[in-house]
């Protein structure tokens, strides 16, 4: 899987407590990545609107870490962080969400 399709597997297989198990594919070359889903959700805000979002963490290799926060009913991640040895590499955040009528 590519990046973008492991962060929407992700997000269709997180579960309170799960192990997530997935092949990476970049420039001919596989690695397995595995994710941690905490056991409890926690509360996120985004814009107005607040989540009970699962904490979906992944340590790589050395210092790197990505955690994303996935929220029941919304099609994306309602934030990624990344980390490189201990420091905020990229934070991103949705800002806004409205659902489909």
């Amino acid at each position: 899987m590519s990046g973008l399709l492991i962060n929407l597997a992700v997000i269709r297989d997180a579960a309170p407590g799960a192990t997530l198990r997935y092949r990476f594919v970049d420039d001919g070359r596989a690695r397995d990545h595995v994710y941690e889903v905490a056991p409890e959700t926690e509360p996120v805000a985004v814009d107005d609107l607040a989540y009970s979002a699962m904490r979906v963490r992944r340590v790589q290799a050395g210092d790197e870490e990505t955690v994303l926060w996935v929220a029941a009913g919304v099609p994306t991640p309602v934030r990624i962080l990344q980390r490189d040895d201990g420091a905020d590499r990229y934070d991103l955040r949705l800002t806004g969400y409205q659902g489909a009528p």
